[in-house]
């Protein structure tokens, strides 16, 4: 990738650029909702098009590509392992530290705290970042779309553990209609989940020349039409969930009534004696695990694997260490506010976007003083990655 370029001033400032266009379009979304041109009933029906939609036809191309053009390694099939490594670890020391903190685990603010100190921004975001980084003049125009090609093959794994393990804390598990085995059932067998495994079969077990012939290239063309429309789509739903129940000039005195009963609607208080975080406390908690925390891991799960023989050295293939640092040090998840919208947790929804708001504009509000520490550190492992290849790590 070429270590000189990669910790120059000017990638970080396009890294801090491509954060930035992520939260002005998160802005224009919310000034959309706020001037009353889209409601929270439009809101929350575009969130179950995404969920049901445009996340299964993105997951199932980007699979099919992957596989179709770069075929199958052993460092591609560590991709996925070391996505759900990852959430599991994250998972654990996030709800251990709850614990010896005295932290209720049940309540609504301690689930979307874990959730946002475990899964990050593995799709919309990477690839953003990926497209600013390396799209030209950038020397090797091959780095782009390998990088995107292992984000999607990352998110094989990442995927499936979120909208199952993921949605069960972060919603308590409270689905109704059918018993608890059939809402695990619907989780684990949810649309986004058959879209990643759909584009691996057809991956795997569909001829090249059937992909390649006409009718069915045809199909694949629209479906790859139909993906692209999810980043912004997943956009206008966060936005859409942080001005939900804002005061707006649009809305009649009975839509504000309404609001207020809504925002008069507390959640239930930690039992049991224990307590919660502030929201300060939370959002430093967020950030420690995401851009501390997690990196950590991603390094020693590389040593890991390399030293049992699944990951390739950096010298061999480079791009597939950035792409696992890279998503290491993502801020949360935003998929996590549509998992609240299509179960109806509007309050929830809306206060889970706040926060990812906040974290957001932190990441580029901070970049003076704290965001280009962070990307250094990111970069820092890269380079601890090549000098232990070196050293023979």
């Amino acid at each position: 990738l070429g270590l000189a370029h990669a910790v120059s001033p000017a990638v970080l400032a396009t890294s801090a650029a491509a954060v930035a266009e992520l939260v002005i379009s998160v802005g224009i979304g919310f000034a959309v909702v706020q001037s009353g041109l889209i409601d929270q009933s439009a809101i929350a029906a575009l969130a179950k098009i995404v969920y049901n939609v445009f996340v299964p036809i993105f997951l199932f191309t980007s699979v099919l590509r992957t596989v179709t053009t770069y075929g199958l390694s052993a460092g591609m099939l560590a991709l996925p392992l070391v996505g759900m490594a990852q959430i599991f670890i994250g998972l654990a020391v996030s709800s251990l530290a709850l614990r010896i903190a005295g932290i209720t685990l049940t309540s609504p603010k301690s689930r979307r705290l874990i959730i946002c100190s475990s899964f990050g921004n593995s799709g919309v975001l990477p690839l953003l970042l990926v497209e600013a980084l390396f799209r030209a003049p950038y020397p090797d125009a091959s780095v782009m779309p390998r990088a995107a090609s292992y984000i999607s093959f990352y998110l094989l794994g990442w995927s499936p553990v979120f909208w199952s393990v993921g949605s069960s804390i972060l919603t308590g598990g409270g689905e109704e209609g059918g018993s608890k085995w059939s809402q695990a059932a619907r989780k684990i067998i949810s649309p986004p989940i058959v879209g990643a495994l759909s584009g691996l079969c057809a991956a795997l077990l569909v001829p090249r020349a059937l992909l390649q012939a006409r009718p069915v290239a045809c199909v694949l063309t629209c479906l790859s039409s139909f993906a692209r429309a999810y980043p912004a789509t997943a956009l206008l739903v966060l936005a859409g969930s942080l001005a939900g129940g804002a005061p707006s000039r649009s809305r009649s005195t009975g839509g504000a009534a309404e609001t207020a009963v809504v925002e008069a609607e507390a959640e239930a208080p930690p039992v049991g004696g224990r307590r919660e975080l502030s929201t300060w406390a939370s959002l430093v908690s967020i950030m420690a695990s995401r851009y501390l925390l997690s990196p950590a891991i991603a390094w020693s799960l590389i040593i890991a694997l390399r030293k049992a023989g699944f990951f390739p050295p950096v010298a061999v293939d480079p791009v597939l260490t950035f792409v696992v640092l890279l998503q290491a040090a993502m801020p949360p998840a935003q998929n996590s506010v549509i998992m609240l919208q299509v179960v109806g947790d509007k309050l929830g929804a809306k206060k889970l976007s706040r926060m990812l708001f906040m974290l957001y504009l932190l990441a580029v509000v901070g970049d003076k003083l704290g965001a280009k520490k962070l990307s250094r550190m990111l970069f820092m492992l890269y380079l601890l990655a090549v000098v232990g290849d070196k050293l023979g790590a």
